[in-house]
């Protein structure tokens, strides 16, 4: 072994060379016959198309790559991380649409199809606030796409200016007349033909010159009354932490009344016009229910 190794160290450097390029290119020259090889035999294999497949399958495909929670205007995307120096070496490449986006552009009966199912069991966040609300289609959503939602979320991000030319504080109990923000909304909303549940959440945007309550207020109040069966829930947000708002909700007989975080009921909720102090009231009233599960957990710790 020893002779061996003397022998081959006492060859010049150009031949050890070229011994170790052509082991380098023979190993090159098999991996690049073998890709062929597979490449031969998947361009041989049967083919099947995803077309072809029956509609009940494809759909059972699709659910598993649908978002079930879209969002209307898209989520904002995250500031990307700097690249490292070594990512400036290299070649930038596309980012690549992978999922139910991917589906969408595939073709258009898979874009049909693909939105039909998510329509069906995906919850649509639509939001309206500053930047879309005087657009005459607020979201970039087909109409046929539109027109088959189930179940919609719907946020009010709203300011002062969005509440029109008037002051809340001294509206009338109109906002058909007064409003052309709810009447946009009603409009919306009407071209739903198979809503099923539709929860709206009034976000009070911060202004040191408004008080979120005002806003709150009449928005709640002008769409408790809109003609809108499917409206199950008005919640109340604002910009920062909560403070444990109350929410009103609809009973299954049709009538409306305020609940807790954990949807015990607190109070009924009136059918015409709450005046503002009797909302504040109910927005940040104790629940009885959760105080009395609070003294009985309290008691079994004792």
């Amino acid at each position: 072994m020893s002779a061996l190794f003397v022998a081959r160290s006492s060859l010049p450097l150009s031949i050890r060379s070229f011994y170790i390029s052509s082991a380098a290119l023979c190993i090159v020259g098999l991996l690049c016959h073998q890709a062929y090889q597979r490449w031969q035999a998947s361009k041989n294999a049967p083919r099947f198309r995803f077309l072809d497949l029956p509609a009940e399958l494809r759909e059972n495909i699709l659910l598993y790559t649908i978002d079930r929670d879209p969002s209307y205007p898209a989520k904002p995307k995250t500031a990307a991380q700097s690249p490292g120096w070594m990512s400036r070496l290299l070649p930038s490449r596309k980012p690549v649409i992978t999922g139910g986006p991917a589906l969408l552009l595939a073709s258009r009966q898979l874009h049909d199809e693909y939105s039909a199912v998510l329509a069906k069991i995906g919850t649509f966040k639509l939001v309206i606030n500053a930047h879309n609300y005087q657009k005459p289609a607020m979201w970039q959503v087909s109409a046929a796409t539109f027109a088959n939602l189930r179940h919609v979320r719907l946020e009010l991000h709203l300011t002062p200016s969005m509440m029109g030319s008037f002051d809340p504080r001294n509206a009338s109990q109109s906002p058909a007349t007064e409003w052309p923000l709810y009447l946009h909304v009603c409009r919306a909303l009407a071209k739903m033909a198979r809503l099923n549940s539709l929860e709206m959440y009034v976000h009070a945007c911060g202004d040191p010159l408004w008080n979120p309550l005002w806003l709150w207020h009449y928005a709640s109040q002008a769409f408790k009354q809109a003609d809108v069966k499917q409206l199950r829930s008005i919640r109340f947000k604002m910009d920062g932490p909560g403070l444990g708002e109350n929410h009103i909700a609809r009973t299954s007989g049709g009538c409306w009344e305020w609940r807790c975080r954990k949807e015990h009921p607190i109070r009924d909720e009136s059918e015409g016009w709450l005046p503002v102090r009797e909302l504040c009231a109910a927005l940040y009233r104790e629940c009885a229910s959760c105080q009395l599960q609070k003294e009985e957990a309290e008691r079994m710790n004792w």
